[in-house]
């Protein structure tokens, strides 16, 4: 499950990078709109993802710790 959500989040991000390619030189967008760094944006989802998964793969927690 975590290398299917891994690469939908890889094609999802290519794809939106894609789109914003194909779109012109952004002068169309507006002046409140930040500029993305795609690189850095899938650098932290990726992150996002895997750190999840770490949470959710270590040990499971007993009673004692959660409190």
């Amino acid at each position: 499950m975590a290398m299917l959500a891994a690469g939908r989040f890889t094609v999802g991000s290519v794809l939106e990078e894609q789109a914003d390619a194909g779109s012109g030189d952004g002068s169309d967008q507006p002046a409140d709109m930040p500029v993305i760094d795609y690189e850095s944006a899938f650098e932290a989802g990726l992150t996002l993802i895997l750190d999840g998964l770490v949470h959710r793969t270590g040990p499971p927690l007993v009673a004692s710790h959660w409190f």
